[in-house]
C-alpha cells in the first residue's frame, strides 16, 4: 500500500497548467477575473432574474386584460348574431304577409 504525502497532493493539485483542465474549475470566477471592474456574474444573474420576473408579471396582467376584452367582444358578437337572425325572421314573416 503506497501512501502519498501532503506535499505530493499539493503538487498534484497545482500541476494544472490550463485552468480549464482543473477539476475544481469555477467558470464564474474565471470570467470575473477578466473583467475586475464589471459586476460579477452572480449579480448580473440576480438582476436578470429580477427583470424576467417583472416581465412575467406584466405578461400575466396583459393576458388577463386581453381575456376581459375578448370576453366583452364575444358577448357583443353573440348579440349581433342574434339581432341579425331576428331581423331575418321578421323579414321572412313580412314576406309571408303575416
Amino acid at each position: 500500500m503506497q501512501q502519498t504525502s501532503i506535499k505530493d497532493k499539493k503538487k498534484v493539485a497545482k500541476s494544472w497548467t490550463d485552468p480549464l483542465d482543473d477539476p475544481n474549475f469555477d467558470a464564474g470566477q474565471y470570467i470575473d477575473g477578466f473583467f475586475p471592474t464589471e459586476p460579477t456574474s452572480e449579480s448580473v444573474s440576480v438582476e436578470l432574474y429580477k427583470r424576467i420576473t417583472t416581465v412575467s408579471e406584466k405578461v400575466r396582467d396583459a393576458e388577463e386584460a386581453v381575456k376581459v376584452i375578448t370576453a366583452d367582444i364575444k358577448t357583443l358578437d353573440l348579440g349581433k348574431k342574434n339581432l341579425i337572425q331576428t331581423m331575418i325572421v321578421f323579414r321572412r314573416l313580412d314576406m309571408l304577409g303575416m
